[in-house]
């Protein structure tokens, strides 16, 4: 059937999105760094709006396929049933409308999750970055304290190691 065909597909591309993330997750440098936050982020947005392109595109053309469908097994039955309607053509105005409010839900939806997404693997990246901090943090106190430097010595450090 064509409909799971392209269900088929339109999941291929989460996947595809999904893989492409964890490999820029788990394979860019210096987690918790600027510079890999913001490799994230810039794979992350592409990825999302492949995802949004894709969905649209699926929706722009299955949802009115599969109405259409479901409209004439109902004329169908009517018809095999000796019982009165009018051809579907005859409800053209009432169609697009309610295609068009099926499709507008759905692209919405799918948006929804998406947004849901990306403010995950952003939060993931600030829970990232702040440890990151913290352990920099940790490590320049450390310092501090075993050669015994001052406090302006362990501040100079940390702000070398947070430029790095």
């Amino acid at each position: 059937m064509l409909t799971q065909k392209e269900l088929d597909n339109l999941q291929k591309i989460y996947l595809a999105a999904r893989d492409n993330l964890l490999n820029t997750i788990i394979n860019a440098k210096g987690p918790g760094t600027k510079t890999y936050y913001n490799i994230v982020l810039q794979q992350l947005n592409k990825e999302l709006v492949k995802l949004q392109k894709s969905s649209n595109k699926y929706i722009d053309i299955s949802i009115p396929e599969e109405y259409k469908e479901g409209l004439n097994e109902v004329y169908n039955y009517f018809k095999k049933n000796n019982l009165t309607m009018k051809k579907p053509s005859m409800f053209a105005n009432i169609h697009v409308e309610a295609v068009y409010e099926i499709a507008r839900e759905m692209q919405y939806q799918i948006s929804q999750g998406i947004a849901q997404v990306g403010r995950q693997v952003v939060r993931y990246l600030d829970e990232s970055r702040d440890e990151a901090l913290r352990q920099i943090g940790l490590q320049a106190a450390g310092e501090k304290i075993s050669s015994g430097s001052t406090l302006l010595d362990m501040k100079k450090n940390m702000i070398s190691k947070l430029k790095n």
